[in-house]
């Protein structure tokens, strides 16, 4: 036992020091933009969704940019104690929460993206909401994620006023999938 640790231990010192990890071409955003632009995500995540199971968490890509990925449910899921529910209510409630939250990760992204200064102008932040489908019966082409990603300098230039709303929503790129 001691041997094998003896060796181990040799070896690591054969090794040398681990060199520091390099950032290649990219500019290091840091932790407290992160986390404002994640609490920003956050409240307005709650204001709108009944439900946000994950808090939005962030990660930065090199060469890409800031990727953010939080999960939501639309709907409460059905309760057997309180009886059916409203299919139709039901719809129509997820659609407008699903049109609010569209619009509100495209307003966040515009308000938060120029205040992270460690982003390139090409790099992107993208904006992941995973949708949870409590009731599939009610809800049969709710889309399982949206997508939200914009370029720093896109975001830059409608904090600037040189976008008017309209062109930089046409700049976000959105979908559901």
């Amino acid at each position: 036992m001691r041997r094998r640790i003896l060796t181990g231990l040799a070896s690591l010192a054969l090794l040398g020091p681990a060199a520091p990890h390099a950032v290649t071409g990219a500019a290091d955003v840091a932790p407290e933009e992160a986390m404002a632009l994640t609490s920003a995500i956050d409240a307005r995540l709650g204001a709108i969704v009944p439900n946000v199971f994950q808090e939005a968490k962030a990660t930065y890509l090199d060469d890409y940019g800031l990727v953010v990925t939080a999960e939501v449910a639309l709907a409460q899921p059905r309760n057997p104690f309180v009886g059916p529910g409203d299919p139709e209510l039901t719809r129509s409630q997820s659609r407008a929460r699903l049109d609010a939250l569209q619009e509100g990760a495209v307003e966040v992204l515009g308000e938060r993206v120029p205040e992270i200064d460690g982003l390139l102008p090409e790099e992107r932040v993208t904006l992941v909401i995973y949708v949870i489908n409590p009731n599939p019966v009610d809800l049969p082409d709710l889309p399982a994620q949206l997508v939200f990603s914009v370029r720093k300098r896109d975001a830059d230039d409608f904090r600037a006023g040189a976008l008017d709303d309209a062109a930089f929503r046409q700049r976000v790129g959105a979908r559901e999938d």
